[in-house]
Order: C-alpha cells, then structure tokens, then sequence
C-alpha cells in the first residue's frame, strides 16, 4: 500500500486534524514541562481524532513522515497522562527521524518518568549527540546524575549548562548544592 492509500485509509482527515492539533495552545510547548498545563474538550478530542487517525494511516504500513507530529502528539498524550501512547508515539518518531533530538529528549523525560533511570540516561545522552546544545538536557541529566549519587558527573553536566546559559539558576543551584 502507498502512502497515497495510508492517507485514503486514514479518511483522509489526518493533514486536517494534525493542523487542528497544533493549534492546541498549552503552557509548556516543547518545554516539555506539564506546569500549568490546561487544555478544554476540544482539544482532547483532536488529541484522540490524530491518534486514531494515525492508526488507521499506518495499517497502510507506513509511518507518518514527520517525527515531529508523532513528538507533538506524544508530549500532549504525556501531558494528558497517557504514557504508554506517549512512549509508543515517541518511538515511532525515531524509526521516522533516528536523529531527532525532540524525540529523544522525550523518551527521556518518559524513561524517567516510568523510573528506567538508566534509560533516560541513555535517551539524553542520545539528545546531546544531535544537540549538543540542548540545556533542557544537560539539566535533566545532571539532576538524574545527582540522584544516583554521581555527583561529580552532575556537576559536569550542570557545569556545560552554564557554559550555554550563564544565567541558568537551575543550574548554578544544583551544583552550589553539592559544593
């Protein structure tokens, strides 16, 4: 089947409802943070219309072409508190995009999350080689570090947050906390 028959097969609608989707306005964007994280009925029910198009688009066989749709969706599945979604939509970026640095960080983010702490380390580690400038990350993986008791490693993570944002607080108050 082609992808041409993927979108026939997916009614069609998935272009419409991916548009829709994106204009679901939440707090956090690719903060992947879930402070202050609202979203009304509608939006939930764009969230479950994109992943059940998405379904019917891949009995087709095919992935959707862009990792970031399936990075998008996931991160608002997580922010619904739909992990399993959010870890099986992750997944499917990378096999789209093996080096997109917003997937990995997620994977990340989900790893810690279902308390695979080595896992997240790993996925982090993935977002630092195809984007060594990621901060989100390096923070992330410093507080990781820090709560497995390997503080010196912590502490080069948070010291290249600094070297990237010199005015991170995060940051400088975790490694006055281990000093």
């Amino acid at each position: 089947m082609c992808i041409r028959d993927s979108m026939e097969a997916a009614g069609g609608d998935l272009e419409g409802l991916i548009k829709k989707l994106k204009t679901i306005k939440y707090h956090s964007k690719l903060d992947f943070s879930s402070s202050d994280f609202e979203i009304d009925d509608s939006g939930i029910s764009t969230y479950h219309a994109v992943i059940d198009a998405l379904e019917r688009y891949e009995e087709g066989g095919h992935l959707y072409p862009s990792a970031d749709v399936y990075v998008y969706t996931a991160n608002i599945g997580r922010l619904l508190g739909d992990m399993d979604a959010s870890m099986d939509l992750v997944s499917k970026a990378i096999r789209v995009e093996p080096k997109n640095p917003n997937a990995w960080y997620l994977k990340g983010i989900l790893f810690d999350t279902f308390g695979k702490i080595e896992d997240a380390l790993r996925a982090y580690d993935r977002t630092l080689k195809y984007d060594e400038g990621n901060v989100r990350a390096w923070l992330r993986k410093g507080r990781l570090l820090e709560d497995l008791g390997r503080s010196k490693d912590a502490l080069k993570a948070y010291r290249k947050v600094t070297e990237l944002d010199s005015e991170n607080l995060d940051a400088w108050e975790a490694m006055g906390n281990i000093y």
